[in-house]
């Protein structure tokens, strides 16, 4: 974890980092955010991961 609050959680990993805000003063339930550090990673494979997995989590 590099970061945490009320409102936030960052975590670090080895190949990323991970971000999850509550962002009702935006107006919005939820945020979420990485950045990945992996060379030749494949960029729409990893976002279709993540839209399956944030379905999943939030259905």
């Amino acid at each position: 974890m590099d970061w945490l609050s009320r409102d936030f959680l960052g975590v670090r990993t080895d190949d990323g980092i991970y971000r999850f805000m509550h962002i009702s003063v935006f107006g919005g339930p939820v945020g979420v955010g990485h950045h990945i550090f992996t060379e030749g990673l494949d960029q729409k494979e990893t976002e279709a991961a993540w839209e399956t997995w944030l379905t999943k989590l939030f259905s």
